[in-house]
């Protein structure tokens, strides 16, 4: 969460590293920021929900056009 409130999604990636012995000594954690990422997810979702609704519309009216012809 951000200070503004905002959410900010985060793509955690943990790995361990050896010592010479080949025994587990510590982990290292990388975090990526994917809040962009998950925007323009959320975009995409929703502008494929607006052009199915669009087409549902357009397929009615082509219906509406060929009883009337």
């Amino acid at each position: 969460m951000q200070p503004d409130g905002s959410k900010t999604f985060a793509e955690i990636t943990t790995s361990p590293t050896m010592d010479e012995r080949g025994r587990g000594r510590q982990f290292v954690h990388i975090a990526r920021n994917i809040t962009e990422r998950k925007r323009a997810e959320e975009e995409r979702k929703n502008l494929i929900g607006e052009l199915q609704t669009a087409l549902s519309e357009v397929k009615t009216l082509r219906g509406l056009f060929a009883n009337i012809v």
